[in-house]
């Protein structure tokens, strides 16, 4: 199943995810920025490594109230998912290829037209296909994963206020997310079943200053990712240790937390799959409510009245961190 002429005309109608003006898909060594793409690059030494069956308690001391990065290994083998056939991508295909995804709006195309767009075309920012929400259309993926039970207690989720962030990505070289941080004081899980992300990401902060030296800007967010590693990140890693950077590769099975408010960009290295979701879980409340006193105080109130809803468990584990019948924390 091959993509249309009128299907292919209308996607390079985007000059974002259609040009190639540095030429990215051709870079090979002894080029300054090949080895931007290298799977294999050591990790930094201050990257948090967890066994999921064995770790929840250390998880939750050290990145959710600790905040910090990690990798946690063994999410897809204890959670039983089905998406484990996703590391097998004529598998995948043949299951769930027929499954149609709006890379742009109004062009629809399937996940196996994706992957094979992945292959073929030269652009320095492609297209990222991605299932979010409800997955409306593509429901059958929600049979494939599920939360891992670290996550399970999702305030969100809970007063069912905020919609639902989570998502299925399937993205070839060169696709990926520009530095950011994740919405509503949330925190981050993200599993790969196939290829390798490459990640950097740096503690929060949200003075101007600081956003402006981490690359954070409109010019960047118009840009493909891997220009933020050609023109940024050098300086950056060269002040890696005053900065508290952490980066890594992600490999497939692996799954990374990030914690609230930490800038991230991620870089796909090769075809990847994965799945990753937001959640404010409950003992970041305290946090999450104090931010919003500066960052949006009508969300916060919001959310507050929300919070008042909730009973039996929800409740009493809310009450345990937070009193929401106050005006502020």
């Amino acid at each position: 199943m091959t993509l249309t002429e009128d299907t292919q005309r209308l996607l390079n109608e985007d000059r974002l995810h259609s040009h190639s003006d540095r030429g990215l898909a051709s870079l090979t060594p002894p080029n300054d920025h090949a080895d931007i793409w290298r799977t294999n690059l050591s990790e930094c030494g201050n990257l948090l490594r967890l066994d999921f069956e064995k770790d929840q308690q250390r998880f939750h001391q050290e990145c959710v109230l600790g905040s910090r990065p990690a990798i946690i290994t063994g999410v897809v083998e204890a959670s039983n998912w089905r998406a484990a056939f996703w590391s097998d991508t004529k598998a995948l295909v043949e299951q769930r290829g027929h499954l149609m995804f709006d890379v742009k709006a109004g062009v629809p195309i399937s996940l196996e037209q994706y992957i094979e767009y992945t292959a073929s075309n030269c652009a320095d920012f492609p297209y990222y296909l991605a299932g979010r929400g409800d997955f409306k259309g593509q429901e059958a993926l929600l049979d494939d994963f599920a939360v891992p039970e670290w996550f399970a207690d999702d305030v969100y989720d809970w007063c069912d206020m905020t919609g639902r962030f989570r998502y299925f990505l399937c993205g070839g070289q060169r696709t990926g997310t520009n530095i950011h941080t994740d919405p509503l004081s949330t925190c981050a899980w993200n599993t790969s079943l196939f290829g390798h992300k490459r990640w950097v990401c740096f503690p929060p902060g949200n003075d101007d200053q600081y956003k402006a030296m981490l690359g954070a800007s409109e010019e960047y967010q118009k840009t493909p990712p891997a220009y933020w590693f050609m023109d940024v990140y050098p300086f950056l890693k060269q002040n890696q240790e005053d900065l508290g950077m952490v980066e890594f590769i992600q490999r497939p099975g692996e799954t990374v937390f990030v914690p609230a408010e930490w800038w991230h960009t991620v870089l796909n290295l090769d075809l990847t799959i994965a799945v990753t979701a937001n959640h404010l879980l409950p003992s970041m409340l305290p946090a999450a409510l104090k931010s919003f006193e500066h960052t949006s105080k009508f969300f916060g109130r919001m959310l507050r009245k929300e919070l008042r809803k909730l009973t039996g468990r929800k409740r009493e584990i809310v009450d345990q961190v937070v009193d929401v019948d106050s005006d502020s924390d």
